[in-house]
């Protein structure tokens, strides 16, 4: 679950990044764009809220709610400290920044409290976020951010066309980089149990 989950935000993200400079120059003006650091920051931040909601509905589940309520408070404070120390230096930048961090603390922690109550320690922490699947997907989305200063579509019909041939590239590149052979058995097993999926 945790795998696919990384792959679906991969490929998104990865389209936004590659692509949102041109969306945005064709649906308004291109000055109205926000900036491809800014895009890769957003993108990142919502990577990793997905998987801090992950971690973060088993502390729910197991009913502990002073812990998850001291893992917000903890990350409210790394934000508004961060956030006036960065803001007036960098400002949208300084924002995304200060953020991440507030987020990356509630990741690490629930992410902590996740594999204590599942008794997986370290491996569940790494599996997570330090696995071949995470290191591959955000390795992939930060090098589409950085072409994505340099791919351009002038059309709809072009951007349509690219954002398409994107996906595909993705998702056989994530398939076969991303995810060790026993990922894609288990993967294929698990759809092959989805009755819409089964032959007769």
């Amino acid at each position: 679950l945790i795998s696919l989950l990384w792959i679906g935000l991969t490929v998104i993200g990865a389209i936004v990044c590659l692509w949102n400079k041109s969306f945005i120059g064709l649906w308004t003006r291109p000055e109205y764009f926000a900036g491809q650091t800014e895009t890769f920051l957003i993108v990142f931040l919502i990577m990793l809220k997905a998987m801090q909601e992950v971690d973060g509905s088993i502390i729910l589940m197991a009913l502990e709610v002073k812990t998850n309520t001291t893992i917000g408070a903890i990350a409210v404070v790394i934000t508004i400290v961060l956030a006036w120390l960065l803001i007036p230096l960098y400002q949208t930048v300084g924002l995304l920044l200060s953020l991440l961090a507030g987020t990356i603390s509630m990741c690490l922690s629930y992410s902590y409290y996740a594999a204590r109550r599942t008794q997986q320690t370290a491996s569940f922490f790494i599996s997570t976020y330090l696995s071949r699947t995470p290191v591959v997907c955000i390795l992939i989305v930060t090098l589409s951010a950085f072409l994505g200063v340099h791919v351009t579509a002038n059309s709809w019909t072009a951007l349509i066309g690219a954002m398409a041939a994107s996906f595909i590239i993705l998702m056989v590149l994530l398939w076969f980089v991303a995810m060790n052979s026993d990922d894609r058995r288990k993967t294929i097993e698990n759809f092959t149990k989805i009755a819409y999926f089964k032959t007769e």
